[in-house]
């Protein structure tokens, strides 16, 4: 395996997870916000 590749793939794992931790914090966020809004008002 060469550097490239390798360098490729871990850049490709990274914005992997990043795109799931985002996803992960929209969907917790919208989910929460609505039931908060609900509450305080």
């Amino acid at each position: 395996m060469s550097l490239r590749s390798r360098l490729v793939l871990s850049v490709l794992a990274l914005i992997a997870v990043a795109a799931a931790v985002i996803g992960a914090v929209t969907t917790i966020a919208l989910r929460s916000y609505p039931e908060n809004s609900s509450t305080g008002s």
